[in-house]
């Protein structure tokens, strides 16, 4: 093999790596603000919510998960963090009296509520049975 035939496959290889890590990356969890902007969020596909408050413990010991959730799904489900201390109106409206509050929506539609804390295993548990979509 020459030289220039090796560095186009690298440089393929390359290229291709980049745009997989980018596509992985390309939809962080998204920091909510308003109701609008949650409801906009929500209207459709298949979103997980996140309500938490930064001064919580618990709150704290899920972000990790939530992270690792939303990167290993980011092609498939979008996720979403609302902090209730700056926007408690929206905890209000979503009726949200627990944190960390998961809540899961289909199009819109709200279809599981999952208080305090959740382990890697119930998660994929759920994201599988309210999603139907197994591990990528």
């Amino acid at each position: 093999m020459n030289i220039r035939i090796m560095n186009r496959e690298i440089t393929r290889i390359c290229l291709t790596i980049i745009l997989l890590l980018t596509c992985q990356s390309s939809r962080p969890i998204q920091q909510i603000g308003t109701i609008e902007q949650l409801h906009e969020f929500i209207a459709d596909g298949l979103v997980v919510v996140k309500f938490a408050r930064s001064q919580c413990s618990t709150c704290g010991a899920m972000n990790k998960l939530f992270t690792r959730f939303a990167q290993m799904y980011a092609t498939l489900i979008k996720f979403a963090n609302v902090g209730i201390k700056n926007t408690p109106e929206i905890a209000q409206n979503f009726s949200v009296k627990t944190i960390p509050m998961l809540i899961f929506f289909k199009d819109g539609i709200e279809v599981k509520r999952v208080p305090h804390i959740v382990l890697t295993e119930q998660f994929k548990t759920l994201i599988k049975e309210l999603f139907n979509i197994d591990q990528p």
